[in-house]
């Protein structure tokens, strides 16, 4: 039988991980899915996966071709191989909770789409969980949010797919327009996601604060444009919260150029 839901799996560097993410999607019950590699780096991930004992006729990936496009980019070629009527992203360090995929596409089935409970782990052990439990999360509740926002939407909904042109803060675009596009767009009880704030991410990284910089302004010009599908009487509002955003973004820098060693995480909280 066809897959009901397609996982969207943006490889790069991912060799270490890669099999625990895979494991805890292919270990969801209840649902007909399958997961769709996607190589950033040229590596047939496939061929690794089978060398470590994981065949499963669920696994497809997209040819490795392209090389540091960038996640967004990849998730797309991804998603132009599936035909499963409803999507998530899955990235190549983190792992789905029992039941993610179960609870997610009972709430997406009802709603369109609905949004996962994400729990992950700074270095110095505490846990941030974001978001919290909301019936309908709001503009600021997307823009403001701490990590990113994982989430199930039916394939109908995600229009153009990710925005190729970013590389950070891509995933709040996306769930802007998703919840531009629904009447409700909830946290889906049960649905919980276990996501790694790596020392190759963008978010750790010491250039962080300008690399923010740089894609909150594209952001915001998308905005104003109007490429960014938001509704316009509400894009006044939510350029308000970005660049509220963007001004705790600049607090950071400063910070940092005053000797602040912390992430940008450390900093948020």
């Amino acid at each position: 039988m066809s897959a009901e839901v397609a996982f969207l799996v943006p490889c790069h560097r991912a060799e270490a991980t890669l099999p625990a993410a895979v494991r805890s999607a292919l270990a969801q019950d209840l649902v007909r899915l399958e997961v769709v590699l996607a190589p950033d780096d040229g590596i047939d991930y496939l061929a690794l996966l089978a060398a470590q004992g994981i065949v499963d006729p669920r696994l497809r990936q997209a040819a490795p071709g392209p090389v540091q496009s960038g996640p967004s980019a990849a998730r797309n070629r991804a998603l132009a191989m599936t035909a499963a009527p409803f999507i998530a992203p899955l990235d190549a360090d983190d792992r789905l909770a029992p039941g993610y995929a179960a609870a997610l596409l009972a709430a997406a089935a009802r709603d369109g789409a609905a949004a996962a409970r994400l729990h992950a782990r700074l270095g110095d052990g505490r846990e941030i969980v974001s978001p919290g439990p909301l019936d309908d999360l709001s503009w600021r509740d997307i823009v403001h949010a701490d990590v990113p926002i994982f989430f199930m939407s039916r394939r109908d909904l995600l229009g153009r797919g990710w925005p190729e042109e970013l590389r950070f803060a891509e995933d709040m675009v996306v769930n802007l327009e998703l919840r531009a596009r629904l009447r409700r767009y909830g946290v889906a009880e049960g649905a919980n996601y276990l996501y790694a704030i790596g020392t190759n991410s963008l978010t750790t990284a010491a250039d962080a604060g300008r690399e923010a910089e740089r894609h909150y302004r594209l952001i915001l010009a998308q905005l104003d444009e109007g490429r960014i599908e938001i509704p316009h009487a509400e894009r006044a509002c939510v350029r308000a919260l970005i660049e509220a955003k963007r001004q705790r973004n600049a607090a950071y820098e400063r910070a940092r150029r005053q000797g602040y060693g912390g992430s940008f995480y450390d900093f948020r909280l």
